[in-house]
């Protein structure tokens, strides 16, 4: 058994663990390690690597804004560029050293008498810090149905996020369940190798078109002789997309009904077959749910050798899928797509705060409640990053992880102002940001009454931050003292503290 000690402990080495280390870094704190459960950097982009895996945001804005790449691929880049731009920013700011690889957290434990949090990972080896940051990434833990009979089936069958290689679809039978962000962009690919594909769709998405295509040469060279250039690039990307959250947060307004007019025209032009076009069509207001851009998916849907279930998944055999109505679907292969377990954003990691609390316990009880997804009352010094309410769907989660990072930096220097010290965010404070970020959600898409997973089972979102994404900027921008209770484990009170 092994103990180690620091400063600071971050868990994950996604965008969200390595943009904190970095940080830290460049603030001159060097006593800081990063908790991995796997053996290298990358979070969901190394994990994710099925055929036609990509990012949905455009590159220029899906990066960190202090480390631009200037010859990014693509407009929207593929998995694997984005995986080597992670391990690029590890190596280039020295962070690997900083990394233990194959550990994976069991449980965390708030000691107020010392101000450490005390760490046990599943080989019950031990750590200790002053600050714990969070970055397991809502994205980490794939979610496969509980069908019955799954486990007799007599084929291949994984999540596309453990995609196996080794299994050869040419020529297969291929049933794929789900069609969300991850269907849509693996599906026309298995396609084109399949002897058939049959899709289990239990709601259909919105499926807006893919402007992407490769950057030019001219461009790069641009890019690196003017980088004002590419900067004013991106900030035109995330202006682009803030208009269109717009038309999400009132689905009465005109450019929402306009925009769900054009995906319309886009879906008959992409399906002329009528009986099909209505398996597909979104039964449910645009941004409702997570809005898809795909420029092949639909195409895919119209092959001979594809068909669209869409009566959902009763069970499983030994040699196919049976749908709802009772009619089995030969199968050689089951792939999911059946996106991951955001409702357990701490993966299963026992958090234990104040007087004993228990963080996953008072998530469910409470739906998920925070200080802006970063800090909990009653968890002092846990730093949560891309916490409940901080998702988007319109946008650059990165961008929202760097606001983040910048507060918990502000958050560490206040704790810090005295010895041994640990802030705790008021409980009416969080109670009251709590009442106002749901209020805010009313007359959006995100309330328009879709099954969502932005949702829990009470119909609270716990997941999508529901206005513009400066406004988040605007509200993490300065830490406001009078909001935490500032105490020290050498004694000193809140008060004395606050005033020094």
């Amino acid at each position: 058994m092994k103990e180690e000690n620091a400063k600071v402990i971050i868990i994950g080495s996604g965008f969200a663990g390595l943009g904190m280390a970095i940080n830290l870094k460049k603030a001159g704190v060097d006593d800081f390690i990063l908790l991995e459960r796997a053996e290298d950097v990358g979070g969901a982009w190394r994990d994710n690597h099925y055929p036609g895996c990509a990012c949905d945001v455009e590159s220029l804005l899906y990066s960190f804004s202090f480390e631009p790449k200037r010859d990014w691929t693509r407009k929207f880049a593929e998995s694997g560029e984005i995986y080597d731009y992670l391990r690029h920013c590890a190596r280039k700011y020295g962070i690997y050293p900083h990394i233990r690889f194959s550990r994976s957290m069991a449980s965390a434990e708030f000691d107020e008498h010392k101000a450490r949090w005390n760490l046990r990972d599943d080989n019950d080896n031990r750590y200790s810090c002053q600050f714990l940051v969070s970055a397991l990434g809502p994205l980490s833990n794939p979610v496969i149905p509980d069908f019955k009979g799954l486990e007799s089936f007599g084929g291949p069958a994984f999540h596309s996020a453990h995609w196996d290689h080794t299994v050869d679809l040419t020529n297969k039978h291929v049933a794929i369940v789900g069609s969300g962000a991850s269907t849509i962009q693996f599906l026309p690919k298995v396609a084109e190798q399949a002897a058939s594909v049959t899709l289990f769709q239990r709601t259909a998405p919105w499926v807006m078109p893919k402007l992407d295509r490769p950057f030019t040469e001219r461009e790069h060279r641009l890019f690196r002789r003017f980088p004002l250039y590419q900067k004013l690039w991106r900030s035109f990307i995330y202006w682009r997309a803030e208009l269109f959250l717009n038309g999400l947060l009132n689905t009465d307004n005109w450019l929402h009904k306009r925009a769900e007019k054009l995906i319309g025209k886009y879906l008959a032009h992409q399906i002329p077959d009528a009986q099909l076009r209505e398996k597909v069509r979104p039964k449910f207001a645009l941004g409702c749910k997570r809005t898809l851009l795909s420029n092949d998916y639909y195409p895919a849907l119209m092959r001979d050798n594809v068909a669209v279930v869409d009566r959902g998944v009763q069970s499983v055999t030994a040699t196919g899928v049976v749908d709802a109505d009772g009619v089995e679907h030969s199968a050689d292969a089951i792939l999911f797509g059946t996106g991951f377990r955001v409702d357990d954003p701490l993966s299963g990691i026992s958090v234990r705060g104040l007087d004993g609390r228990n963080l996953n316990d008072e998530w469910r009880s409470n739906a998920f409640s925070s200080y802006y997804g970063t800090t909990v009352s009653g968890y002092p010094n846990l730093l949560v990053l891309a916490g409940p309410n901080t998702g988007i769907g319109h946008t650059s989660l990165v961008y929202m992880l760097e606001q983040q990072i910048g507060y918990a930096m502000k958050y560490i220097r206040l704790a810090d102002s005295v010895e041994n010290g640990y802030l705790n965010v008021k409980p009416d404070v969080q109670q009251l940001h709590q009442e106002n970020q749901q209020a805010s959600f009313k007359g959006t898409a995100w309330a328009s009454g879709c099954d969502s997973w932005y949702l829990t089972q009470g119909g609270k979102n716990f997941t999508i931050w529901p206005t513009f994404t400066f406004r988040y900027a605007r509200a993490l921008k300065q830490l406001r003292r009078q909001h935490y209770v500032l105490h020290s484990a050498s004694g000193i009170t809140g008060q004395e503290a606050l005033a020094q």
